[in-house]
Order: C-alpha cells, then structure tokens, then sequence
C-alpha cells in the first residue's frame, strides 16, 4: 500500500513538473505573441503618424491617435500654435492611405460685416489651391454671422470650406482625398 502510495506521489508531481513546463511554454509563446503583436502595432502606428504627419505643416505637433477598429479608419489629430490650427487626418488603417484632412481654426468663423466679395475668395481660393476648379462661393448668414461657404475640387481632393468675409481667412476647410 505505502509502495502504491509514493507511485501515486510520484506520479503527481511529474505530472505537475510536465504541466508546470507546459504553462510556462504557453506564457512564454503568449507573452512572445503579444510583445509581437505590439511591436506591430507601433510600428503601424508610426507609419500612418508619418503619412499623416506629411498633410500637416512641421511646426504642427501630435496632440491625438485614435484607431476605430470598427470603421478600419484611423484619426491622428495634430495643432500648430504658430496658425492657432488644429488638423485632424483620417487614414484608412489597412491601406495606409489619408481619407480625410479637417482643418479648424480657432479664430471667430463669421463676421457681422462683408469686407471681402465672391471675386475676393475666389482669388483667396486659387491663391491657396492654383488648380482649384469648379469653384462655388455662397455667402451664408447663421446667429447674426456672415460666412461664406465655398466647394471646389482639386486634383487631390474636393474641398468644403468656410471663410471670413471680413478677413478673407479659411476658418473651416475639409479635404476628401479623391
């Protein structure tokens, strides 16, 4: 009995020995897995900040990074102090490729008074985007504001904006990559 005993106790701690080394094996695996897993992950996390960081002027800095696995876009957000502008590039995360470019001013959008006429933006527009074509300029009135609305598209994008008729300064711009 006692000699069946210690085979039993034997037994047991080899079979534990063995399930111990095979959950090490598997932590081990797992942890190699996911640090793996990460390191792709920061990697692809730095290509898409440098795509994006090609839209954006140098002096802009990143403020935020935000992958919506859902959609398969991610959003990186970047502000530049020197233009009080925050753009925000939307990237289809798969392909590599900048869906979106939102560009947001921090400065008043509208103005009670009209400085600047349709001839005035639409010369602002081909100063800023030369092959601007299709050029459509609708001044717009909201909460005792002035703005005018613009579309247009380029060879790079369709662009909706808004700019101050007082100022002549974009102070909304959304770029859709063609």
């Amino acid at each position: 009995m006692l000699k069946r005993i210690s085979m039993i106790a034997s037994f047991l701690t080899i079979a534990t020995v063995a399930v111990m080394a095979m959950s090490t094996d598997t932590f081990h695996t797992r942890h190699h897995d996911d640090t793996t897993a990460a390191t792709s992950r920061s990697t692809q996390n730095d290509e898409l900040t440098a795509i994006a960081r090609a839209e954006v002027p140098a002096s802009a800095i990143l403020t935020k990074y935000k992958e919506d696995v859902k959609d398969g876009e991610t959003e990186i957000k970047f502000y530049d102090e020197a233009t009080a502008l925050t753009y925000e590039v939307t990237l289809y995360t798969n392909s590599k490729k900048v869906h979106e470019v939102e560009i947001k001013s921090h400065n008043k959008a509208g103005s009670m008074t009209i400085q600047k006429s349709e001839a005035d933006i639409q010369q602002l527009i081909l100063a800023t985007y030369p092959d601007a074509k299709n050029i459509v300029i609708h001044l717009d009135h909201d909460d005792h504001t002035f703005h005018y609305d613009v579309h247009f598209t380029t060879t790079k994008y369709v662009v909706e904006a808004e700019i101050n008729p007082d100022t002549g300064v974009f102070t909304n711009q959304e770029l859709t990559y063609l």
